[in-house]
């Protein structure tokens, strides 16, 4: 049955533009490179989740924001893209000044700004700098932008050097090195900050990426928490490509891992098929399946939601290590006391990152404004019966390979054509039924 597309009239020419834009956009862009690239910080972490911020470059280099605006302007929001609260993901006393500083990044600092901060005490801030005031910064070119906000790390690093270790007048000191001095005369002197710059560490702002995301995530949200609720797990959950992927299914890491769920390749062989011909990491329904899936085994090993989630960035054998190290599955114990080889920055601020986009999706409009949620995609899934090429399965349920594509990014060049069979078990993405369809 057909499903009521009175959701669709408001300003349907404008979004599918929209859309259209940034899918160019983003397609160009992930042709242009292999991979994302690193975030500036990637030495400690195997797998650093803020590989958004190569999604922003590509979305600014279009126009799409000059069509969310006419969106804005001539239609309502289709739909609210947040789930239900099942009053497990609450803020404690503990974690509250993490989970304040990542709603401040995702809400309040665009991605060409960068916030200066110490990797442990997130309260401890030294600066935001506007990078396109950095030499060298093209307009909002990611890979300029990167450099500068490297750059922009070196140079503070050796302020604190030079405040912390050198002999000099204050009265002399100026620019930089005269706000950084009062800042630590205010919080007790330079010998207060020696070895900060070892643990200084800069952070592109995400509010543009976030926002996008938000409108992106309403093709898939309905799903999404339809898939945790048939599995029993907190619908919060189906928040996290807000942090994986920005709900992009182009999005790849420098680890590997694929998709908007992000999943690698070793977690997620034993449930989808990877070959030449398909890869079903990349779509978007298949891998929320199995992202539900490796979260609720996290649960079953680790028995606490905090640890489960985090073990999504961080695999639940590196979180049975800070248990067993730190004698405790709490994760404020965890965070403040683990210090293992992969338990990096990433790790230490995944679930602290989660918490502040279940506060922000609460009342992104409070954030953001009204947004031009994009609408629902609800495809008919079909499950291929035997080994065939994708023609003959098309021929066999009438359609044609033309008319799916869009729905399934899973399947790859080689996937379409005539030589190659798809796998018995893959399941296809069918557009809906139209009216009068039985």
């Amino acid at each position: 049955m057909k499903r009521d597309s009175t959701y669709l009239e408001p300003a349907r020419l404008l979004r599918g533009l929209a859309f259209a834009a940034g899918a160019i956009a983003l397609l160009l862009a992930f042709f242009s490179t292999s991979s994302s690239p690193p975030d500036e910080n990637r030495t400690e972490q195997p797998q650093e989740w803020p590989d958004l911020t190569a999604l922003m470059a590509s979305e600014q280099a279009s126009e799409l924001t000059r069509l969310e605006h006419s969106i804005e302007l001539e239609a309502k929001p289709v739909a609210r893209p947040v789930p239900h609260e099942s009053g497990i993901f609450e803020v404690t006393e503990g974690l509250r000044p993490r989970v304040d500083f990542w709603v401040r990044v995702y809400t309040d600092i665009s991605s060409y700004q960068a916030i200066l901060h110490d990797a442990y005490d997130l309260e401890r801030v030294y600066g935001l700098i506007d990078l396109r005031d950095e030499p060298g910064v093209s307009g909002r070119d990611f890979h300029s932008m990167r450099s500068a906000a490297i750059r922009v790390l070196e140079r503070y690093r050796d302020h604190i050097r030079y405040l912390t270790l050198s002999k000099y007048d204050p009265d002399k000191l100026a620019g930089e090195r005269r706000r950084l001095y009062n800042l630590m005369r205010r919080a007790g002197g330079p010998s207060e900050f020696k070895g900060a710059d070892r643990t200084i560490r800069v952070q592109r702002g995400l509010r543009d990426t976030i926002r996008n995301s938000i409108i992106r995530s309403g093709r898939y949200m309905e799903r999404y928490i339809e898939i945790f609720r048939e599995r029993d797990l907190p619908e919060e959950l189906a928040l996290l490509p807000h942090m994986e992927s920005a709900f992009t299914y182009q999005a790849r890491s420098s680890a590997g891992a694929v998709g908007i769920w992000q999943l690698t390749r070793a977690a997620a062989r034993p449930h989808l098929h990877i070959s030449s011909s398909v890869d079903e990491r990349i779509d978007p329904w298949r891998s929320a399946e199995v992202a539900a899936l490796l979260l609720a085994d996290n649960y079953r090993q680790l028995r606490n939601w905090p640890l489960a989630v985090t073990a999504y960035n961080q695999g639940a054998g590196s979180m049975k290590r800070a248990i067993s190290a730190t004698g405790s599955r709490d994760i404020e114990v965890v965070i403040e006391k683990y210090r293992g080889r992969s338990y990096g920055f990433a790790g230490r601020n995944f679930y602290a990152g989660f918490l502040a986009i279940v506060e922000v999706m609460r009342h992104y409009e409070i954030h953001f404004g009204p947004l031009p949620i994009e609408p629902p995609l609800m495809p008919r899934r079909h499950r291929v019966r035997v080994t065939a090429s994708l023609a003959a399965v098309c021929r066999e349920l009438g359609v044609d390979p033309r008319d799916i594509e869009y729905l399934n990014p899973a399947l790859t060049i080689a996937g379409y054509s005539a030589s190659m069979r798809l796998p018995r078990g893959l399941v296809l993405n069918l557009p809906p039924e139209e009216d009068g369809e039985s």
